[in-house]
């Protein structure tokens, strides 16, 4: 794991989120005139290193001089934007991909189940994706002829209804790590009709699926600029994604593994391994899934899908991805939607 971090720049990006972090505190001591290497450590609480680190681009702190206001926010924008840089490489490929008519594109019917009972019907129903890069999507047969696509990441199915005996719409979410889909349906997704003139970026933006870009966001304020009408639209989407998947252990196998199928041999259901399956108790399993037509325990038999036949690579990239988010793009992401500032 530690490989793969190091390879994206973990260590560069911690390296400068702890230098930003002493510049910070530094500004609050200058603006207190508590810039003395004695006050800096017992008021302030910075450390050897980070006063080093201080003395290295104001030397003239050793002769209790202040450093002009000039030469702090230069430093300040060079180490912002280094942390730009490395936060782009850390979400480097990253996408977050969003169905957001997954009903329509799919042609489903049943509206499935919530707490045991009939859903009267299903406002909207959408699922998310964030994929480590654009290898992690295949396509493969099906041992009964179907040509599929697989698409595999963190993933949240996300649903609003109204319940059998109630009047107010219901949210659910759910965690998923991709979907299954036939050729076609996958075809009809990237191929719909564009939302976005701009030559560049109008791949991104289309009527079936939303692919939000990470790292060209963190790296091209246009970009950022181009997608925020789009992205404070469906910023209630983004959100519950963000909860879902914060929900997620750093731990897995393929037990813990769902995947929506939209292939006709298990259509619009929620794929798990057998054991998982079994496992669950015939309560939760009665309770059902608004919009879904339940689980079916065959994920492990399904040995043509990549993330089954070497479920190793699957977690390990899981893993990975998860920690990616975490540490970069959560903050992204809340940005984007505006609930936390720039």
């Amino acid at each position: 794991m530690g490989n793969e971090l190091e390879y994206f720049g973990f260590e560069d990006f911690r390296d400068i989120r702890n230098k930003l972090i002493a510049l910070t505190i530094f500004r609050h001591a200058l603006t207190d005139n508590k810039y003395d290497l004695i006050s800096l450590h017992r008021d302030f609480g910075l450390t050897e290193n980070e006063i080093s680190f201080l003395l290295s681009l104001f030397p003239e702190l050793k002769a209790h001089r202040k450093p002009a206001p000039h030469q702090l926010q230069k430093v300040l924008r060079d180490l912002e934007a280094e942390d730009s840089n490395i936060r782009a490489k850390l979400l480097q490929e990253m996408e977050l991909w969003i169905f957001p008519k997954w009903r329509s594109l799919i042609g489903a019917a049943s509206k499935g189940m919530f707490e045991g009972r009939p859903v009267r019907e299903i406002l909207w129903a959408v699922v998310t994706i964030l994929i480590p890069s654009m290898r992690s999507i295949w396509l493969y047969r099906m041992l009964s002829g179907e040509e599929c696509v697989g698409i595999f990441g963190l993933g949240g199915y996300l649903v609003e209804f109204i319940p059998d005996r109630g009047q107010e719409p219901t949210r659910f979410s759910l965690p998923i790590d991709g979907v299954i889909m036939e050729r076609h349906l996958y075809e009809t997704a990237i191929g719909s009709p564009k939302r976005l003139s701009v030559p560049r970026f109008s791949e991104y933006l289309r009527e079936h699926l939303i692919r939000i870009p990470l790292a060209e966001l963190v790296r091209n304020r246009f970009a950022a600029k181009l997608f925020a009408p789009t992205i404070r639209k469906i910023s209630h989407w983004i959100l519950d994604f963000l909860k879902v998947t914060r929900k997620l252990r750093n731990s897995y196998t393929l037990d813990d593994s769902r995947i929506l199928s939209a292939w006709h041999g298990s259509m619009n259901k929620l794929l798990v391994t057998r054991n998982r399956y079994e496992s669950m108790l015939e309560n939760e399993l009665l309770k059902g899934v608004p919009g879904v037509l339940g689980y079916e325990g065959i994920l492990d038999k399904l040995e043509e899908i990549p993330i089954v036949k070497d479920p190793s690579i699957h977690i390990k990239s899981k893993q990975t991805t998860w920690l990616r988010l975490a540490i970069a793009g959560y903050d992204l992401l809340e940005r984007l939607i505006g609930i936390r500032k720039w």
